[in-house]
């Protein structure tokens, strides 16, 4: 179709419009066009100012008025092949495929379109969200996570500017596929540099490295590593551990394999002796066989399946590499076939617990990366890119081990002392005070169980080492935990560890032994267990004084205890950065709203969030809900839950979504689940409840409901809403009750739409 001037030369209402008008204009073509009802638009204009009245806000706001939603400006489109939609300024038309890109920069878009190109890579749809006006990049990673034709999200950043909000979204679509990041808008070693928009970088790329592992992304160099990632992530199942063993017909190769695979912290496989032997049998040079394992160039294509056979059913072996050399005298399309083959035999004969194998065919044909290709092998072209491929799955099964992690706001290790804390922090403040003296640090601090070493003892005391803990406000992340194994960091970024709060001891110990890895020194002899402790115990100091802005202390390990040798503490004004009240990135367990509930004839039960191990118990209360009612809850009769399912309604990260379950105290079993899941701009959310069955008419569902309405508020919602089925009339008659608004839906009349002002009452 020709562009059109005006939406009124149109003969119908499109559902998106693509602007290309001089800035001035645009206000203007979009409160036309959200008065048409259209939904949507695309704005590849640049030069918008911002301010109280300028252009920058009316377009927001006359977004705002209809619903309208806005990619742009400053963009370089979007495209979803599969819809044949290109709304796009890339240079290429980008082909169909299973890969979904979204891009802060309109160039960085373009040069992936044309990458992609080059590789016949196709993608599931592509988004250059450009200066994010409205449409943003955790959006954007919503609806792909739940886009079932998108294998793996590829994302380009250049900063954050709602870290709740992209964490959120971040840690839940890396829940449920592969999502992998590339940074711009920082100089190495350079906090100052430029950013987009010519604004300098916000906060440190350590701090931004810091939050993609806790959002569990996977954060590659460049566009290359990028793709090169793509081909394995989602394709091969994840490895249980790093160690490697390589098949090859080259020797020289194999060792070149194993010295990348070492540097990249990759474990080289150790064979057991009864493997060594079987592949000495089956080897056709019949020598010892060790890893590397060389086949020898005159291999025949079912001694290749054997060998490879023999090392997947192999203990110790997490995963395999497969090098081949194409030359003249081998078939290398019949050794693809066979490679292929016993792939395909082990992955039905181990299913989930499948190890992963890798193929770099250096020099083949078309014929044979076509059989890999079929195959659904990932393949490479040298056998360093199948190195940091299976690393990258090993860290892409490390991160997601991390993410099921949500440690609780009160940790569970220690019990801490706030209200002395409380009145230590308040007196300072009162007093206009911005730093803690010596006697007060030493109070704070053993009000959270850590011992102070008074500095003049220090010197009479042997320490057998430290670690440097400090925290300190990042303008996008808050507040960020740092640890310096050997002190010899104190003054640079880039020689610490960095963390995001709330921590338990999982994630604790992760980063100390990261601070370790950083070390310049020699490994200590201290107890990281001990170290770990401590710092989940200041990290619940941080979550529970948004009072506390820096932090420094020095830990020794000294006659056999922890203590702290010497620290600062800064307090100041507390700093609110997002939604809810809080300026944590990372949510914690909200363990303040567990809580009993009387419900009718003095029935008590139990309710807490959800946390992800209540999986199997969420599974057996949907077994006790009754079809009809469970059509009533989905609006459809699902008679079916996955894992996948059932992940994404128990591993919540308690900032966009919430879910309580309610348990009886007399059984422990799961008698009811209620939820709310905000919108993007965190001002209205959508509930859901579902009792069990037979326990309906006893008042559970009023006081899940009369929970809901407590948290929401709480949170500064501003409204609630659901929808629910004509026939559901005990929710209906419940809604309104407490207050809900009714409306028959507009394009649906068998459905109801309630809503409950939340500012009213």
């Amino acid at each position: 179709m020709a562009a059109q001037p005006k939406l009124s030369a149109l003969g119908f209402v499109p559902g998106l419009i693509v602007v290309t008008a001089p800035a001035a204009l645009v206000p203007a073509i979009l409160a036309e066009a959200g008065a048409r009802g259209v939904a949507g638009a695309v704005i590849l204009s640049s030069g918008f100012d911002r301010g109280e009245g300028a252009r920058w806000e009316q377009v927001r706001q006359a977004a705002r008025k209809t619903g309208m939603r806005i990619v742009g400006p400053n963009s370089l489109g979007i495209a979803m092949p599969g819809a044949k939609l290109n709304a796009s300024l890339g240079a290429h038309s980008p082909r169909s495929g299973n890969l979904a890109f979204i891009s802060q920069s309109a160039d960085i878009a373009a040069a992936a379109i044309g990458c992609a190109a080059e590789r016949q890579i196709g993608f599931s749809g592509l988004v250059s969200v450009g200066d994010e006006l409205d449409v943003d990049i955790a959006d954007c990673l919503d609806y792909f996570a739940l886009d079932q034709k998108t294998r793996a999200i590829l994302l380009h950043l250049e900063s954050v500017r709602d870290a709740r909000k992209f964490m959120s979204a971040a840690r839940a679509a890396a829940r449920l596929k592969p999502v992998v990041v590339v940074r711009s808008g920082c100089v190495a070693q350079n906090d100052g540099a430029e950013g987009r928009d010519g604004e300098a970088s916000i906060g440190s790329d350590a701090v931004y490295d810091a939050a993609f592992r806790r959002a569990g992304l996977l954060r590659m160099a460049g566009l290359g590593e990028m793709f090169c990632s793509a081909e394995v992530l989602g394709r091969a199942p994840l490895p249980a551990g790093k160690r490697l063993a390589v098949l090859t017909d080259g020797a020289a190769l194999g060792v070149l394999a194993i010295n990348e695979l070492q540097e990249l912290g990759g474990v080289r496989a150790e064979l057991m002796p009864e493997t060594q032997r079987r592949l000495e049998d089956a080897l056709p040079a019949g020598g010892p066989a060790s890893n590397p394992v060389d086949i020898a160039s005159d291999a025949e294509p079912a001694e290749y399946a054997a060998a490879l056979d023999i090392l997947l059913s192999e203990s110790a072996v997490d995963g395999v590499v497969v090098i081949h050399v194409a030359t003249a005298v081998t078939d290398t399309a019949a050794i693809a076939t066979a490679v292929s083959e016993c792939i395909a035999a082990n992955r039905r004969l181990w299913h989930a617990s499948a190890k992963p194998v890798l193929a770099s065919f250096v020099g083949a044909d078309a014929a044979a990366t076509a059989i890999l290709d079929q195959a659904g092998v990932p393949h490479f072209a040298v056998e360093d890119e199948a190195i940091r491929a299976f690393m990258h799955l090993v860290r892409h099964r490390e991160t997601m081990d991390l993410l099921t992690v949500t440690p609780p706001s009160v940790s569970g290790e220690f019990k801490a002392n706030r209200a002395a804390a409380e009145r230590i922090i308040a007196a300072a403040m009162a007093e206009g005070r911005s730093r803690l003296d010596s006697g007060e640090v030493a109070e704070l601090l053993a009000a959270y169980e850590i011992a102070s070493l008074p500095t003049k003892a220090g010197d009479a005391v042997r320490a057998d080492g430290g670690f440097l803990i400090g925290m300190f406000d990042d303008p996008v992340f808050g507040p960020v935990m740092t640890l310096d194994r050997d002190g010899r960091a104190v003054a640079r970024r880039d020689g610490r560890s960095f963390a995001l709060p709330p921590m338990d001891m999982s994630l604790a110990r992760d980063f100390v032994q990261g601070a370790i890895a950083l070390s310049c020194a020699d490994p200590p002899s201290v107890a990281i267990d001990e170290a770990a402790i401590a710092v989940v115990k200041l990290s619940q100091m941080i979550g529970d004084f948004p009072a506390l802005r820096e932090l420094g202390i020095d830990l020794r390990f000294a006659d056999g205890g922890l203590f702290a040798f010497d620290a600062a503490i800064g307090v100041g004004k507390p700093a609110v950065l997002f939604a809810g009240n809080t300026r944590l990135a990372v949510r914690p367990y909200p363990v303040e709203w567990e809580t009993d509930l009387t419900l009718n004839d003095d029935w008590r039960v139990f309710v807490r969030p959800i946390r992800p191990e209540d999986e199997p118990d969420i599974r057996g209360f949907l077994g006790r809900v009754d079809l009809s009612d469970l059509r009533l809850r989905f609006l459809d009769a699902i008679k079916e839950f996955p894992h996948a399912f059932l992940a994404r309604l128990v591993q919540l990260d308690y900032a966009r979504a919430m879910a309580f379950v309610a348990f009886d105290k007399a059984g422990r079993d799961v008698i009811g689940v209620a939820r709310l899941h905000s919108d993007s701009l965190y001002e209205a959310a959508e509930y859901a409840i579902l009792l069990r069955s037979d326990l309906k008419g006893k008042g559970l569902g009023w006081g899940l409901m009369e929970l809901l309405i407590r948290y929401a508020r709480s949170e500064g919602l501003k409204r609630l809403t659901g929808q629910v089925l004509q026939e559901n009339s005990p929710m209906l008659a419940m809604c309104r009750e407490l207050g809900f608004s009714a409306k028959t839906d507009a394009e649906d009349g068998g459905l109801v739409n309630v809503t409950l002002e939340l500012t009213q009452g």
